[in-house]
Order: C-alpha cells, then structure tokens, then sequence
C-alpha cells in the first residue's frame, strides 16, 4: 500500500515540477521548483509520506515569499496562512523525526557496547588485515589475552607477531587465501606475547576483500596454548610409552573384542617371526598349538567373566612352524565405559620348560639310580656274601676233614669250590662292568668287525659248556659275511652271557639253534639278526617284563642247578643299547626261549 502511494505522490510531484515550470514567469522560482523537487522524491522514497507532505508544504510556504521583491509564487492572499500551517506541520514533522534519530543513535550505542563487551569477554581475538598483512583493526581484548593494546599492533605488520620457524608457512596460507575467496583458512602458529614469549594460537580466516564494510581479511585468534601443552605432554607421553613398549622384552599384544591382533610390539614380531601387517586382524587363537587351544579356551572366558587372567602356559607355533612355550597375562581395557579390548603380555618360557624338562629327566635318572645303589648293594650284601659263605664253608670243610676224607670226596669238594669261585668270580666281573656303565666309566671302541668273526670264539666257548649236558648245538651257517662296527669285548660279552644262559636253562638232551639272516627297516638301514633259541623252560609274562630292570632282578636256577643273578642280562641290553642295536626276547613257559641281537650293517 506504502509502496504504491509512494508511486502516486512522486508522480504528483513530478506534475507539479512541470506546472510550476511552465507556471512561473520568472527564473529564480523555476530553478527554486528545480532544486526543490528531488529532495522531496528521495524523502518519499527513503523516509515516509508524511514527511514528503511536510516538506512540500514548506517548500510552497516558503516560494509565498519575496526576495528582493520578486516572489517565487504568484499565490494570492492565502500564503501567509499556509505559511504558518507549513511551518507548524514541518517543525512537528522535522521534530518526529529527530525524536526517531535519537532512538536510533541510542539503540546503535547500546548494540555497539553490547558488541564490545562481548568482545571484550571473549575467547577468540578479531582482526582485519588489508592484502598485503597490514593490521587495519583488532579487538580491545587483544590485551587480555598477549598483552598488547590495539594501538601497539594496528597499522603494523602481522608477520611480526608469528614465530620464525612458523613464519613460511603462515605467510603460505595467507597467499592461498588471497586467491580463494569462498574458502576458510585454519592455521596454528606461535604469537608473539607483549612480554616477548609466545602462545599457540589457532587462526581462522577468512577472504572479505569484496566486502564493502569489512574490505579485508577477516581473521579469528584463538588461544590453544594450554590446549598445544597438553598435546604435546600427551605426545611426550605417548613416546614414552612407545619406546617402553617397543623395547620391553616380553611380547605385549593388543586384542579387539572378538580377540583379533590390533597391535604387537618388536618383542612379538622377533618372537613369531611374522611381520606387523601380517599380525594385524589376525586370530589369536591361530597361533595358540592345537592341543593347548582347549585350555586357551577357558582363560579367555576368565578374561570376560573377571576381566583378567594370569598364568596361562601353553605352546604357540611360529611362522617357521616351531613351537614355543609361553605364559601368559590378560587384562581388559576399559574407553569410556566401555569394554573395547584386551592386553595380553607374553613371556617365552621355552628355557625355563626346557629346564624343566631336563630336571625331570635328571630326577628319573636320579630316582633310577638310587634304585640302583639300592640294588648294588642289595647283591653286593646278599648275592655276592653268599657265594663267598658257601666258598668259606667248603674251604673250612676242606681244612678240617682233608685227613680223614678219600681222595674222590677231596675231588668232588674242590670242584664244588671251583665251581662257586667261578661263579662268584663272574656275579663281581658283571657287577664291576655294570658299575663302571652307570658311573659312563666304560670305555667304548668301536671298530669294524666281521660278525662271524666277532661270534666264533663264544660259540666254541658254547659247544664245550653244552657238551657237558649232552646238549646239541646246531650253527646255520652265514649266506655272506656281514661286516658291522662294534666294540669287540662288549659284544663278545653279550654272546657269551646269551649262550651261556641258553646252555644254563636247556636240560640234558636238549638243543640250541643259532640263526643269523639280514634284514631292512623304514628308514632303509640294513641290520643283520643273530638269533639264539633254547629248547630250555621257558619264561613266564611276569617274568620278561621285569628281565631288563634292576628292581624287579630275579635269579633262577638253570636246569642242573645252576645259580644266577640276572644282571647279565641287564648289561647285555646297555652294551647292545651302545651299539644301537636291538636285543628282544620271545619265549613260552615250558617251551623254549628266543634271544635276538639286531646289529647295523656297514
């Protein structure tokens, strides 16, 4: 409605400028009509109509007057009223309007100290700064914040406030601005404090050249000091914790919810022999070893329900395949509340089990040879006494009765003394031999050695002792010679305690085959076999599983009485054992018995 009474009154007025030119005999009121009418279209356009109205009526009022006798206006009597009528409504009208102007000034005064003050209370710094980084303003709280008034740096250049070393770079976002109008620029640098130090800042600027008002860089200081320490504390810290990490000797491992490697330090990578991309999202349960995932199972259901466990051993498998005894640590890590992970510190016991492993080794061995003193002396006191108290009864016998005894009686004692010394003699040769294996005393000279050769001497030994029992001995022949690396008095110790023993259990009449044929194994090695069978009494199941072990020695008499104490036996399985042969026994109670040596061919 304003709008187009506006319209009407400005075309009025222009009619009016052209009735009052054409009108108006003189030229001092056509150039006052001139100058008179534009004011009145801007104020109608730019103000209100009333006002308009009021200064059209002056403007009339005043052309009723004359100067130097000539009048403007050619009105008639009525002009001294509209005279005071147009002074009266124009004073009222001009006084309206400088009431308005007065409110305006005031509401602009109250914006602009609301303005300071809100600058003067803020965080952030305001500046304006031309092209070529001259300081064309600032903010009045500039000084609150690096102690400079804003005299102090207006007018000056802003590169004189920025740190050296920050300078280049400063001055390189400032140049893209210059060239980026839409964009905003964020830049940290240090600034340069009143007292001389300087305090991180973050500036945020932005292109208003094109602005009419502004017609600068428009630019925000922040203080982020405080904020850059804390950083760089953090950053210190987290350095700190890094080379810690890095250079801890027990692997430490970083694990997601779902137990995936998130993180290894150089401990683990040496460890496993994988590389940190390689562990990256990798299961941790791929390189727990298969037997010992069951048990990793339960520690971590340990680390959901308690959000830790500690303890757990178990072998992981390298990159190479190897397998390495760990223990491990868990405890849970908590951000903001919530459970996002675990940290797992893994120490290699592989040494320490091995040691383990070695003493348990030892404590067997330590326990086995306890067990074997025991023994020692147990023969040494009982089986080794009573032969030597039968040798003391014949000789006292001997000493007492020889006169009066006949020759044959003297004959049969002295056999039975023979007899007894031998056997005595043989029990301390076995137990000396025994001992000085046990104690690694024993020398062992391997040579190569036809086996026939090796054999030969003990079975004649073997055809003397079975004649005296009407024992037949039947030799198969070798198909070829069989040339083997043995120690020869070792062997030749095995052969003659298995034949005797195959003579000692055999009855009269008997019979005893030796057989000896070459063999393979997996691993494509040629043995030879020599094999001693009995026709003798046999062995019981008890029997051949104590045959080979000092606790369960067992002495049996043979066939015609004769006294053992086992332990031949025994060194015949450490003397083959050295060797890395095979001694095996198959026998039947009341049949007969089979006694194998199985020797590595050359």
């Amino acid at each position: 409605m304003e709008k187009n009474s506006k319209k009407i009154i400005s075309v009025l007025t222009l009619i009016l400028f052209c009735v009052a030119i054409f009108s108006i005999g003189n030229f001092i009121g056509q150039l006052f009509i001139l100058f008179a009418v534009f004011p009145v279209l801007l104020i109608v356009w730019h103000f209100s109509l009333n006002y308009a109205i009021g200064v059209l009526v002056l403007i009339v009022a005043t052309g009723s007057f004359s100067f130097g006798g000539v009048s403007i206006f050619n009105f008639s009597g009525i002009s001294y009223l509209l005279v005071v009528v147009g002074i009266a409504v124009g004073l009222s009208l001009l006084k309206k309007h400088i009431k308005y102007l007065h409110s305006e000034v005031v509401h602009l005064s109250r914006f602009k100290a609301r303005q300071d003050a809100m600058l003067e209370n803020s965080t952030d710094i305001l500046a304006i700064m031309d092209r070529d980084g001259l300081i064309t303003y600032t903010s009045s709280n500039v000084k609150a914040h690096f102690g400079w008034i804003p005299q102090d740096v207006v007018g000056k250049e802003a590169w004189i406030t920025v740190h050296p070393d920050d300078l280049s770079k400063t001055k390189e976002r400032f140049k893209f601005l210059l060239n980026h109008t839409s964009e905003i620029v964020n830049v940290d640098f240090r600034f340069k404090c009143a007292g001389g130090f300087y305090k991180y800042v973050n500036l945020s600027a932005v292109n208003m050249l094109h602005d009419s008002i502004i017609s600068g860089i428009l630019v925000n200081y922040r203080d982020i000091d405080q904020q850059k320490k804390t950083e760089q504390a953090l950053l210190a810290n987290e350095y700190k914790y890094r080379v810690l990490y890095e250079n801890m000797q027990d692997t430490v491992c970083m694990l997601d919810e779902e137990g995936c490697i998130t993180d290894i330090n150089e401990a683990g990578i040496k460890l496993m022999g994988y590389s940190r991309q390689e562990f990256i999202g990798m299961k941790v349960s791929q390189l727990v070893h298969p037997e010992d995932r069951e048990k990793s199972k339960k520690y971590f259901e340990e680390l959901h329900q308690k959000g830790r466990y500690s303890r757990f051993e178990g072998r992981v498998v390298a990159k190479s395949g190897k397998y390495i005894w760990v223990q491990v640590d868990s405890s849970e890590f908590v951000r903001d509340g919530t459970k996002v992970g675990s940290q797992d510190i893994v120490r290699d016991i592989s040494d320490q089990k091995e040691v383990e492993y070695k003493m348990r080794l030892q404590n067997k061995k330590l326990q086995e040879l306890n067990v074997t003193k025991d023994k020692f002396f147990s023969i040494i006191s009982h089986d080794l006494r009573s032969p030597f108290n039968s040798i003391l009864g014949l000789t006292n016998l001997l000493d007492t009765r020889y006169d009066i005894w006949d020759d044959e009686k003297k004959k049969a004692y002295i056999k039975r003394l023979k007899n007894e010394a031998c056997m005595t003699y043989k029990l301390l040769d076995n137990l000396l031999e025994w001992a000085r294996i046990q104690t690694q005393r024993m020398p062992f000279n391997p040579q190569k050695y036809l086996l026939q050769e090796l054999v030969k001497d003990e079975i004649c030994l073997l055809e003397e002792l079975a004649a005296n029992k009407n024992i037949k001995v039947n030799r198969i022949t070798c198909q070829e010679e069989y040339l083997v690396h043995a120690d020869k008095n070792m062997i030749s110790t095995v052969f003659r305690n298995l034949f005797s023993n195959a003579v000692k259990f055999t009855p009269e009449n008997g019979s005893i085959n030796i057989s000896c044929q070459k063999f393979f194994v997996k691993n494509q090695k040629q043995y030879v076999q020599i094999a001693v069978t009995d026709s003798g009494v046999g062995i019981t199941e008890e029997q051949l599983q104590k045959l080979f072990k000092l606790e369960g020695l067992v002495s049996t008499k043979g066939t015609a009485g004769e006294i053992g104490t086992g332990l031949g036996l025994i060194l015949c399985k450490e003397f083959v054992d050295m060797h890395g042969g095979i001694l095996d026994i198959k026998s039947q109670k009341g049949k007969s018995s089979t006694f194998t040596v199985s020797l590595e061919l050359i």
